[in-house]
């Protein structure tokens, strides 16, 4: 397969999302197979070093924005109807079905939304907690300053130890915290990305 050709079916493949989008992924791999044939690959071996186009293509619109892929679904089912809109039947049902169906779509999107409130909230908590564990080192500078003052020594010694092992906790709360919060954005743009997989459809793009 040439680049012309690779490029043009990959264009096609993708009619209905954002033309920017579109744009863009057309130029990357314009520009993939242009330096693979800059280092002394063939035009079609350039190509077929890309892969299967199917999963490419498949790749490209998990990636997309998800308003996006509803709007060119929303696009390739219209025009599998001829491009007519929904007809007077399906409308009365949409209306005659709306409490029933309605509850059902949102229980679930309210319970992953719900889900995910939970674990940003016991993230903050990580950060919070962290934050005092270091802030608490300035007061027990303090302290052991009062105490040296008063002649305790004790009293400082003891107030520096507690303010370095609170100084020490709380980075490692940070620090955990910084990880989990990583952790949970992997884990919203995989949902997302499900979310959009499971718009798409399993089936590969021809």
């Amino acid at each position: 397969m040439t680049k012309n050709e690779f490029l043009n079916r990959l264009r096609d493949s993708l009619k209905g999302y954002s033309e920017k989008e579109v744009d863009n992924s057309i130029e990357y791999y314009s520009e993939m197979i242009d330096d693979r044939i800059e280092d002394g690959v063939s035009e079609e071996d350039a190509v077929a070093s890309l892969g299967d186009l199917n999963e490419i293509i498949k790749s490209i619109k998990v990636n997309m924005p998800l308003k996006s892929v509803i709007k060119a679904k929303v696009s390739e089912s219209k025009e599998k109807r001829g491009g007519s809109g929904l007809s007077a039947s399906s409308i009365i049902l949409i209306i005659l079905f709306f409490p029933i169906w309605l509850p059902l779509l949102l229980v679930p999107i309210s319970l992953i939304f719900a889900f995910m409130f939970v674990l940003w909230a016991l993230d903050g908590v990580l950060f919070g907690v962290g934050a005092a564990g270091i802030l608490s080192i300035v007061l027990r500078v303090v302290q052991a300053v009062t105490a040296a003052i008063t002649l305790e020594p004790l009293t400082a010694v003891g107030a520096i130890g507690a303010g370095l092992l609170g100084l020490g906790a709380g980075i490692l709360l940070i620090v955990a915290g910084i990880a989990f919060a990583k952790s949970l954005a992997r884990l919203f743009v995989g949902t997302m990305k499900g979310i959009k997989g499971i718009i798409i459809g399993n089936k590969r793009s021809k």
